[in-house]
């Protein structure tokens, strides 16, 4: 795992609780292991939050984020009896 980049170690632990709001610092933790990311954390936030992966809020001083989870789209009534 260690060959993944930093931002795709940022969203492989996001995936693991999507409902949450990271600050930077949680990617710094040593406690990670090979998903460890380090100060450069909070560069690499900003660029998936460019990127539109990223949702983001401020919460006093702390800008937080949330993985952009796309819902699976609904079946049109109309065709659903393809699905029955």
């Amino acid at each position: 795992m260690s060959n993944l980049t930093q931002h795709e170690k940022i969203i492989k632990i996001m995936e693991q609780n999507p409902d949450r709001w990271y600050r930077a610092y949680d990617f710094m933790q040593p406690n990670l292991g090979d998903l460890f990311v380090g100060y450069e954390a909070t560069a690499r936030l900003s660029e998936l939050c460019k990127r539109g992966d990223l949702e983001k809020r401020m919460n006093g001083k702390y800008r937080e984020v949330k993985l952009i989870v796309e819902q699976p789209k609904e079946t049109p009534k109309a065709v659903s009896w393809l699905n029955d």
